[in-house]
């Protein structure tokens, strides 16, 4: 992605909060991230953290959604980048 970490995880995040739940393949085109498994890599680290949620569609596939705890960090993470800019 050429964002940096943090970078990344704010472009990710504000996918999800405009988009509500996806799976990985559906998010790695929205983020145009290839390969698409290092994307399955990175949101699995990002539940983990509990920035986002996690099921089981009906097709048997994991989507993702932005979690309340994502939204804090969004929010935190743009605070910083507005100082940065500063």
């Amino acid at each position: 992605m050429g964002r940096g970490y943090n970078g990344m995880k704010r472009h990710v995040l504000h996918i999800y909060v405009r988009s509500g739940w996806l799976t990985v393949p559906e998010l790695a085109a929205a983020a145009r991230s290839w390969p698409v498994r290092s994307m399955y890599t990175t949101l699995l680290r990002f539940y983990r953290w509990g920035l986002l949620d996690r099921r089981l569609n009906r097709r048997g596939l994991i989507e993702y959604r932005i979690s309340d705890r994502g939204r804090t960090r969004l929010a935190w993470l743009t605070k910083q980048d507005w100082k940065r800019r500063a």
